[in-house]
């Protein structure tokens, strides 16, 4: 168990490593005036934001440097977008060009750490949960149809909470949710170990017979290749697990490879249309170790080690694949002392790591 701590504004590299409780201190200060419900009006451009810059390619690269954003890929409009973290509740678009700011007409509140994923059978993106600015995680549902968000109204539920692993099962036309980390009696923070799916309209509990430990933070995707949800590792409330689990749309499978990536919470899994590879990157395993820059690939049986240079890795790392540009796109936070100081972008094409500048 950890407490929140309401005080602080210094994030600790602990903290930075169970990102819940960064992201309940970076926001903890602030009052939850908005809530759960619809936001009413129009942000303006925020104008502190550094002046973009370009890289020899002429590409542009302007995004707030925040721990805890959401991303994913809108395979109907062909652009990642990327929403909130700290305390932000902007949206950005990335056209493999340039991120561009939206300004939707409504959106959820401010949050850090909400799970984000595409749903493919509705044409949406499906957010849900987080942190909001109260310090306590949320439990709303919100869908992204590529003008505005817009708040659903499910018959049920999963419990508020932050960090939880989502993604969306191809083969069984679902969102799958797992996990996460809730705040009890006290402010105590712990993990969950549950599982729900979302089918456009609403949220249902499945109780599948086996299923991975109490975590948050884990890596999870679907593979396209063997047609399963894939999930990684996370953070246990106890320390990290290194542990690989298949989803078959009724119960989760333990996998067991001969060799495996060291245990470790926050890192990226994205399946690679491309070259037809689960990849697995980055995370934050030990505070003597700080963030890791591995890379590996999963077969369906085992994981092997991808030889690379300048892997990225960072504070805070979210990743998804762009299929119209055939590139993993990932949004990478640095700073010093565990406070957010700027972002990155790096693009990966089956070959090599690039990072716009």
């Amino acid at each position: 168990m950890f407490k929140l701590n309401n005080g602080a504004r210094t994030l600790s590299l602990l903290a930075a490593l169970v990102l819940v409780l960064l992201l309940a201190t970076a926001c903890s200060e602030l009052q939850d005036t908005t809530g759960i419900g619809q936001g009413t009006s129009t942000p303006s451009p925020d104008t502190s934001l550094p002046p973009p810059s370009s890289d020899q390619n002429g590409t542009v690269q302007m995004l707030p440097a925040r721990a805890g954003s959401s991303m994913a890929y809108d395979r109907k409009r062909g652009v990642v977008i990327l929403f909130g973290g700290d305390t932000g509740m902007d949206t950005w678009a990335w056209n493999g060009q340039t991120w561009d700011q939206l300004f939707p007409a409504s959106f959820p509140p401010a949050r850090s750490g909400a799970s984000m994923a595409y749903d493919a059978a509705n044409d949406e993106i499906v957010l849900f949960g987080g942190i909001g600015t109260s310090g306590y995680p949320l439990s709303d549902t919100w869908l992204w149809d590529g003008t505005n968000w817009l708040p659903a109204n499910p018959s049920l539920s999963p419990a508020a909470r932050t960090q939880a692993s989502m993604t969306y099962d191809i083969t069984h036309q679902r969102i799958v949710l797992f996990g996460g980390m809730i705040v009890g009696a006290g402010q105590a923070t712990s993990t969950i170990a549950d599982t729900w799916t979302w089918d456009g309209r609403d949220w249902t509990q499945l109780h599948p017979a086996v299923s991975p430990s109490a975590r948050s933070q884990s890596a999870m995707t679907y593979d396209e290749l063997h047609k399963q949800v894939v999930l990684f590792g996370g953070f246990s409330g106890n320390g990290f697990v290194g542990d690989t689990w298949t989803w078959d749309g009724k119960n989760w499978t333990q996998q067991h490879p001969h060799t495996s990536p060291v245990a470790r919470a926050g890192a990226s899994l994205v399946y690679d249309s491309a070259t037809e590879q689960l990849v697995l990157f980055a995370g934050v395993a030990d505070p003597k170790v700080g963030d890791l820059h591995d890379m590996w690939i999963w077969n369906g049986d085992d994981w092997k080690q991808r030889a690379a240079q300048n892997v990225p890795g960072g504070f805070y790392t979210a990743a998804t694949y762009a299929a119209i540009q055939q590139r993993i796109v990932v949004y990478v936070v640095r700073g010093a002392d565990s406070v957010a100081s700027n972002s990155e972008t790096w693009l990966w094409d089956g070959n090599a790591w690039l990072q716009l500048r």
